[in-house]
């Protein structure tokens, strides 16, 4: 659950991380939330595969590929025109109750760059307050009954292993 996780990085009895110097991120007067419609996803396996090649690519480990320099020019015109503005990105306020499951499979929610990123805000702070009026048209809250069950994974009788 996303509590366990908030609990253990933002902890109640201290000490707090050394950039908190009112110390004011603690997991019981933390808010948190998801960004949604970061960016598109990605419409075939196929398209993310690519993707993933041209990243190794610019990094140099994918030569017979692409040049690096080439995919480095690819991968930013891509980017480019995978830009979600601003004002089409909605929020998703999370319970301490949700699970990271729970998140990863939120219908509308692409994981960008294959990294989950959380938006942790103490409740009383001045950067909660500014963000809650730049996006809170834009805010709802996490509803479980929208996510897709776990896709269902028959378990039949487990064999014995093989003899030596």
């Amino acid at each position: 659950m996303l509590a366990e996780h908030m609990a253990t990085i933002f902890s109640e009895d201290g000490p707090p991380a050394v950039w908190d110097e009112k110390w004011e991120y603690k997991c019981s007067s933390m808010e948190c939330y998801l960004q949604l419609n970061a960016m598109p996803a990605f419409k075939s396996s196929d398209e993310w595969v690519h993707w993933v090649r041209l990243k190794k690519a610019a990094r140099g480990e994918l030569s017979s590929f692409m040049a690096p320099e080439d995919a480095r020019k690819k991968l930013k015109g891509l980017e480019k025109g995978s830009t979600v503005h601003a004002d089409d990105q909605t929020w998703l306020r999370l319970p301490p109750a949700a699970t990271l499951a729970q998140l990863l499979r939120y219908p509308s929610h692409v994981v960008p760059g294959a990294v989950l990123t959380l938006h942790f805000y103490p409740r009383e702070s001045e950067a909660h307050a500014l963000f809650l009026k730049k996006t809170s048209k834009r805010i709802a809250n996490f509803d479980l009954a929208t996510i897709p069950p776990k896709p269902y994974t028959p378990r039949g009788p487990v064999a014995p292993p093989p003899p030596p």
